[in-house]
């Protein structure tokens, strides 16, 4: 062995060779544990060297640090279990990287380090932090990956499946072709990628813990990102990143999930989610959004998003706002936003008027903030409830909303209206409402029924009306008793001829119509005289108005109570 290498290591000095240095030198000084110099502590600090054979320390206990800077290999080291203070390759140049089980009490460093084969740190235990800044991992695949742990070797960059990191996971301008594996990964702090970048493959990162996980700073991955029944007790930042798919089902995220801007090609997955402080997807792009069974504690953020594709919010339970303000809206199967089942606090829906249909059966809302230009052709609003209204539409722009929404009447949709228009005070929209539910049903009748609806209608606008009723009445007493007065006449005295001459009250044509309009009360006018001809049709006329007006009445009245 090299005196000066042996002196160096001892001492910790940085050892600096353009001889190269081989493999099997390097593992029997590191295992040869040599007392320090006096005033220095041993350690292997290997600058600009080339390491030729291979370096094997499999299941080796090495006591020093040992670093290697930018140091090239000719064969990949070997460094399964491994236990080592702590170990740096930065800037060097690897086949590969073996460190399974590998143990770290400190750091393990590999910034600005390029590999041509994948680092493989399953199962690793690293004390402090695990560094990947600048790291470049080479591999050649061509063909687009599927998220799976069975994953073909030459397929995978980096696998640390199962490792377990006492602090940050840092990965800034990571660069990478193939699969970056980090299920059931556990790091204490933060996993942060600003910068990060993958021309093909994918992050799986299944059950996945951290303490927040950062993709800024123009993070790409031309694949899928992929954390199902993931743990971050922190916030979830991807804001302005570009991937081609975020799927996310069943994780759980106690901060915030920022998607401001970000790029999805295809689906943000969030279903079943947990997400603590909200959704904030301001400016997003996708192809779709699933969220359907989600719990999202704060507000729910898609102003000014744009989707190809449907979002889909089933059952999905928010305990802010719902924003989609400016958002637009694509649709699949003919649906854009399908959020049936969905519970929020408020509903902002402001966008364009969306392709597809907008079903919000069974949603509930405390707050409905909408524009009538939201409403697509045909909704879905069978037994959406809210209770107040935020914006102030025309009654009949709303009408009109529910008369698309109800092809066939359904009286839910109406009844609800009415109750959110009484709770604010509106009561002359709330009877216009249900007027006009009335209506709707009658048409939807038999001939019968139709009928029977238009004399309500007409006379009493189902009850909604009582001034109507008051001036039909009004006109007709009127009518009968300007006819009365002008034309009946008995053998040239005024008045009908009395059917009992010596038993009739005086002739009055006001109280003979009146007798004749009201079929329950007997005033002794309509049976004291006998009218003829002309008299006697328009006396019927009066006869049959006045049963149909009172049997109006009645059924009016009854709505009344039962409503009541």
């Amino acid at each position: 062995m090299d005196d000066a290498l042996w002196t160096a290591y001892r001492r910790g000095e940085k050892i600096k060779t353009e001889l190269p240095v081989r493999g099997e030198e390097l593992r029997r000084l590191l295992l040869s544990a040599p007392a320090p110099d006096e005033g220095h502590q041993a350690a292997l600090r290997l600058h600009g060297s080339t390491v030729e054979g291979p370096l094997d320390l499999t299941d080796a206990t090495v006591d020093v640090p040992v670093t290697f800077d930018d140091c090239t290999f000719t064969d990949t080291p070997v460094l399964d279990g491994l236990t080592v203070p702590a170990l740096r390759l930065t800037g060097c140049h690897l086949p590969g990287l073996h460190a399974e089980r590998l143990q770290v009490a400190r750091n393990l460093t590999l910034t600005g380090t390029t590999l041509t084969g994948a680092a493989r740190l399953r199962d690793a235990v690293i004390g402090t932090g695990l560094d990947l800044d600048r790291v470049r991992v080479l591999r050649d695949v061509d063909v687009p990956l599927s998220p799976g742990d069975e994953m073909p070797p030459e397929h995978v960059a980096v696998d640390a499946r199962g490792a377990r990191i006492g602090g940050d996971l840092t990965a800034a301008g990571l660069t990478w072709r193939g699969a970056l594996l980090l299920g059931l990964t556990r790091v204490e702090g933060m996993l942060s990628m600003p910068g990060a970048t993958c021309g093909n493959g994918l992050l799986h990162a299944p059950s996945l813990a951290a303490r927040g996980f950062y993709a800024t700073d123009g993070f790409r991955l031309t694949g899928v990102l992929n954390l199902p029944a993931a743990t971050i007790d922190g916030p979830l930042e991807l804001p302005g990143a570009e991937v081609t798919e975020l799927s996310a089902w069943g994780i759980t995220v106690t901060g915030s999930v920022v998607l401001a801007q970000a790029r999805v090609a295809e689906a943000v997955t969030l279903q079943g989610a947990e997400l603590g402080a909200g959704l904030h997807a301001t400016g997003l792009a996708a192809g779709r959004l699933q969220a359907s069974r989600a719990e999202i504690r704060g507000d729910l953020v898609l102003a000014d998003a744009r989707f190809d594709g449907m979002v889909m919010m089933r059952g999905t339970r928010v305990g802010g706002t719902v924003v989609l303000r400016d958002a637009e809206l694509g649709e699949h199967g003919g649906v854009s936003l399908k959020a049936d089942g969905l519970v929020a606090f408020e509903l902002l829906l402001e966008c364009a008027t969306p392709p597809g249909t907008v079903d919000l059966r069974h949603a509930v809302v405390e707050l409905l903030a909408d524009t009538t230009a939201a409403w697509p052709q045909r909704p879905l609003l069978t037994g959406f409830t809210y209770r107040q209204l935020r914006r102030d539409i025309a009654v009949g722009e709303r009408l009109e909303v529910l008369r698309r929404a109800t092809p066939t009447v359904e009286p839910q949709p109406y009844e609800q209206l009415a109750a959110a228009y009484r709770a604010a005070g509106r009561d002359r929209d709330a009877r216009r409402v249900l007027h006009e539910k009335l209506r709707r049903e009658s048409h939807g009748g038999g001939l019968p029924g139709r009928l029977w609806g238009l004399l309500q209608d007409l006379s009493l606008g189902y009850g909604y009306r009582p001034g109507r009723a008051a001036a039909i009445f009004a006109v007709l007493l009127l009518l009968g008793t300007v006819w009365f007065a002008a034309t009946a006449d008995c053998a040239g005295a005024a008045g009908l001829c009395a059917i009992k001459a010596d038993e009739h009250p005086a002739w009055d044509p006001f109280l003979y119509t009146l007798d004749l309009l009201v079929p329950l009360v007997d005033l002794g006018h309509e049976k004291a005289w006998d009218p003829v001809g002309p008299d006697k049709v328009v006396s019927v006329a009066l006869i049959v108005s006045g049963w149909i007006f009172a049997s109006v009445v009645v059924a009016a009245a009854g709505r009344a109570l039962s409503r009541s």
